[in-house]
Formats: C-alpha cells, structure tokens, sequence
C-alpha cells in the first residue's frame, strides 16, 4: 500500500472505475451496432459478429503477457498505456474504410484492455489496505458492471441517432487520459 493521502486515493480509485467501465462499454457497444457495420461494409452481421470475438481473443491472449510488464513497469504507466491503445484503436474503429481493417482496429482495442484489466485490479490492491480493499473493488466491479447495463442502450441510441462511426466517435472523446 502506498502512502498517498485518502483524497489520492479516492481520485485514483475514481480514474481506475472509467478505466473498467471503458474496457466493458467499449466491447459490448458493439452488440447493438452490428447490422449497420454489416450493411455499411457489406458483410454479414454474423460475420460483422465476429469483430466482438476479435476484441476478446487479443485482449485474453495479451492480458497473460501483460502481467509480467505491469510488474516490471508499474501499474500507472500500463494503464495509462492501456487507455491509449483503447482510446487510438476506439478512433480507428470509427474511421475504418473496412470491414478487414475494423477487424485489425478491434483486435488493438482489445490489446488495450489486455493492459488495463490486470493493471487496474493490481493497482486497487497496491493502494488500499487489506481493511478498505474489498470496497474499493467493489467499486471497480460495479464501474465494470454498469459498462454492461449501459453499455447496449447507449449503442444503440448513438447509432439510431447518427451511425455507428459516430457510436466510436462519441466513445473515443469520452474515454479519458488516466
């Protein structure tokens, strides 16, 4: 634990809560979104499906890996890191041309979760002590929980309102610099 004030650490516990909303909120905005990707790029929306697969396997694979550089580099450096990755392949996503280069978009999203999954959950209990570390994890999985909860809904809506570019757009702006 470190000897950072309460107020510190209330900051820092409130960044590492958007940090889990975003990896959460960024995988599943996608659920709603699906056919209008399918229609825009011209591929099937169960192939446009798989871009959710892709987000999961590069983050799942990476995130073994990533352990070992979150102990060597510290957790505040992987998840700013982490959030970058998010935030640049978030904007890429919305830009992308097609449906191939979307694919490589998602799959670098989901290395930016690879970074910030494991970090944030390392730096919850590298800053609270083993008395308070149970609530400030709960705080972490509700952040991560609400994503969910939120996460279709808002989707759906941006799309409907404007297009799926614009649901990766609006996310991207919203995702902040831990």
């Amino acid at each position: 634990m470190t000897s950072a004030s309460r107020s510190q650490r209330t900051l820092v516990l409130a960044l590492l809560c958007v940090a889990s909303f975003a990896v959460v909120f960024n995988n599943l905005i996608i659920t709603p979104i699906l056919p209008e990707i399918s229609d825009d790029l011209g591929v099937r929306v169960a192939v446009a499906g798989l871009l959710v697969t892709a987000y999961a396997v590069a983050g799942g694979v990476a995130a073994i890996f990533s352990g070992p550089f979150i102990d060597r580099l510290g957790r505040k450096p992987v998840v700013v890191s982490g959030m970058a990755i998010l935030t640049v392949a978030t904007v890429a996503s919305a830009f992308a041309p097609s449906y191939p280069l979307l694919m490589v978009a998602r799959s670098v999203a989901g290395l930016g979760v690879a970074c910030l999954t494991p970090a944030v959950f390392s730096a919850v209990g590298d800053l609270f002590s083993y008395e308070e570390r149970g609530k400030a994890m709960s705080w972490v999985v509700s952040a991560n929980t609400s994503a969910s909860i939120f996460g279709v809904p808002a989707g759906a809506f941006l799309s409907g309102m404007v297009s799926w570019r614009w649901t990766f757009g609006v996310l991207a702006v919203l995702l902040p610099d831990v």
